[in-house]
């Protein structure tokens, strides 16, 4: 894992790839009752995550 942050832009699309999968993949586990609260919450990490990759990417 430390490797893929020294490297910065050229693996980064990777990254972000495979944390986009990892969503996609919660969201479609959850239960119908949940969904749209859960989705809210998703949106919320999501966003906190692309902060944090961005200012991995831009040190």
């Amino acid at each position: 894992m430390r490797n893929i942050f020294r490297k910065k832009k050229k693996t980064f699309p990777k990254v972000f790839a495979f944390m986009l999968l990892v969503i996609a993949l919660n969201i479609l586990l959850l239960t119908d009752g949940v969904y749209a609260n859960e989705l809210d919450n998703q949106n919320k990490q999501l966003n906190v995550a692309c902060k944090i990759a961005d200012d991995v990417c831009h040190r």
